[in-house]
């Protein structure tokens, strides 16, 4: 096997494979400081496409090169080979380091839009369960915006969440993203937060910034504490709580009648605590007195601190 050197100007980023590499932080940073300590001790491999010479492996040590000025670069030339058995050859170079879920999940979407012939013997290569269930599972990873793809990557985000947070907009992302973030939520923490916040958003048919900014408006814009994290949390439970549900349905009922009813008549009030005062089957006369009714259990909702304040006012 003969290895040449090449200068870094006349090397190129294959469009197929440059997409692939999706190195960790932490991953790129000590090859990095390898690289500027001992230099490139093994060299890249290349190819030949177009009368261009392509990177089939190599991608970051090739890039940190680049951006640290180094003219030149050894490399291995592979001849007579088609984009089919490049990919292949890619596999298996890479598969040594195993390929992470990003990584991986490029690939796979790359062969099923190009060559989907080459599914399962990639499947092979890298020792995965061929199956619609795990093609479907690297999809939704492609659909992750960079942040999401970056904590994957580094073994920051909880994977029971994937397949629903593909489903989001950027936009939604972004602030899942930043809840996590500012939180600093482990693996089981981010999926308790995450199940919540989306059983909350289907239950009241609203959406996460506007749920956001009912339980904690400014998280985004503040630093982490401890006492932030227990109150987000705290807030975010009590919302989720069959108690507080329970209490929202009742008002929503309230508003259906006030729009059926006419005179008010025959219309009665659950059972609650009034300036200490037990009071049940409230009747009223007419709309108005109904209406200030469903104003006040509406304040009511705004004025909880906590279950045991719900309780006192609300007889659960």
């Amino acid at each position: 096997m003969k290895i040449e050197t090449f200068k870094i100007e006349n090397i190129s980023e294959d469009y197929l494979l440059k997409s692939i590499s999706f190195p960790s932080n932490e991953e790129y940073s000590r090859l990095k400081d390898s690289i500027l300590k001992y230099g490139i001790q093994s060299p890249i491999v290349i190819f030949e496409k177009d009368s261009k010479l392509n990177i089939i492996d190599g991608y970051k040590r090739f890039n940190i090169a680049k951006s640290e000025k180094i003219n030149s670069i050894n490399c291995i030339v592979v001849n007579n080979i088609c984009e089919e058995n490049l990919i292949i050859k890619y596999t298996l170079y890479n598969s040594f380091r195993k390929l992470n879920d990003v990584e991986t999940a490029t690939l796979i979407t790359t062969l099923i839009e190009n060559y989907p012939p080459l599914l399962p013997k990639i499947f092979e290569i890298l020792e995965l369960k061929y199956s619609e269930k795990q093609i479907q599972y690297f999809k939704n990873i492609t659909k992750l915006n960079f942040k999401f793809k970056l904590l994957l990557v580094e073994n920051q985000l909880n994977r029971n969440i994937i397949q629903r947070l593909s489903s989001l907009s950027d936009t939604e992302q972004e602030i899942y993203f930043n809840i996590f973030k500012t939180l600093r939520l482990n693996n089981n923490k981010q999926k308790k937060c995450f199940d919540m916040i989306n059983d909350l958003i289907l239950r009241d048919n609203t959406d996460i910034k506007n749920l956001l900014h009912q339980i904690y408006p400014n998280l985004i814009n503040s630093g982490y504490s401890k006492d932030m994290e227990d109150t987000f949390f705290s807030k975010l439970q009590k919302l989720h709580s069959p108690e507080y549900f329970n209490f929202h349905n009742l008002i929503e009922d309230f508003k259906d009648k006030l729009k059926l009813s006419k005179s008010g008549i025959n219309i009665y009030s659950p059972s609650f605590y009034e300036d200490g005062i037990f009071k049940t089957e409230i009747f009223f006369k007419n709309i108005d007195e109904l209406a200030k009714k469903v104003k006040f259990l509406e304040k009511k909702i705004d004025e909880i601190k906590d279950n045991e304040e719900f309780r006192k006012i609300f007889n659960y």
